[in-house]
């Protein structure tokens, strides 16, 4: 599901093999991500998280990329992300076996050119400028992915704090990098600057948010199914206002009630029902 606090969201679900027509599903909010896709990336049916049938597939070639276009889907909706109160940036990933990441350093992705998610030589994840402060402490180092299996990674920026998380676990924390980015591009898959840095693997189920989706540094289970395997929700409960005595014969009668969505719909008169009575009955 997609929120009007999206700014993208890319998955995989309904498409097919050799498909490259990857678009940004978040349609509130700022608006429309328009989307560029580079070189040899396509979906997939090789690999697929669990609900679609296929994954992003890159062959870490020099030009394969998922970018945004110019100023989309805004000026600064990306390059800003540092100034928003709360934002996340999370993604699944499919290191494979047969490739060394450490060799060239390569990239996961970048935003702005800032906030880096970049092996080292001895292939740990890193994200660069995580934290304010500059220097090699502004660098989070998420240590080594289990290769030829699904990984979530998650970015939560909570006010002043930044969590990151490596599949659903708090793994380094600190005041969060402040600053604006660079330019206003994110850049999925492939480095900003060197296209033999680029990712080999699969990917799937990007998304920026201005929310702090996970925050506290709370475990959680990463979802593996967002816009297709919707929970279902099923709560119950009344509440029953204190009897008010009319000053006088009451013919007509209402009531505003305020009430916020968790889960679920919550439609008047279906889901939320509100029940008058003027005689206590």
């Amino acid at each position: 599901l997609t929120t009007a606090d999206d700014i993208v969201v890319l998955d995989s679900f309904g498409h097919s093999n050799s498909q490259t027509n990857i678009v940004d599903l978040s349609t509130g909010g700022v608006g429309q991500t328009s989307i560029t896709v580079s070189g040899g990336m396509a979906y997939s049916t090789d690999q697929s998280l669990t609900g679609p049938s296929v994954s992003m597939k890159t062959t870490g070639g020099a030009s394969d990329e998922i970018t945004n276009g110019t100023n989309s889907p805004s000026s600064t909706a990306f390059k800003n992300l540092p100034s928003e109160t709360n934002y996340t940036v999370e993604t699944w990933f499919y290191p494979l076996s047969s490739e060394n990441y450490g060799s060239n350093s390569d990239s996961l992705m970048d935003f702005g050119q800032i906030l880096q998610f970049e092996y080292d030589g001895s292939q740990n994840l890193y994200v660069y400028n995580a934290f304010s402060g500059g220097g090699s402490g502004a660098n989070a180092n998420l240590g080594t992915f289990t290769k030829d299996q699904w990984n979530h990674v998650a970015y939560v920026k909570q006010g002043t704090t930044a969590y990151i998380y490596k599949n659903g676990v708090s793994t380094a924390t600190g005041t969060a990098y402040s600053s604006n980015f660079t330019d206003n591009f994110f850049r999925y898959g492939s480095h900003r600057s060197s296209g033999t840095r680029n990712f080999a693997g699969y990917l799937d189920l990007l998304r920026v948010s201005k929310r702090a989706i996970y925050p506290s540094g709370t475990s959680f289970t990463p979802a593996d199914e967002w816009n297709y395997n919707i929970t279902t929700v099923n709560a119950t409960g009344s509440f029953e206002g204190a009897t008010i005595t009319a000053g006088a014969s009451t013919s007509k009668m209402g009531a505003v009630i305020t009430y916020q969505d968790n889960a679920g719909t919550n439609a008047l008169n279906t889901d939320i029902i509100l029940k008058l009575s003027a005689d206590n009955g």
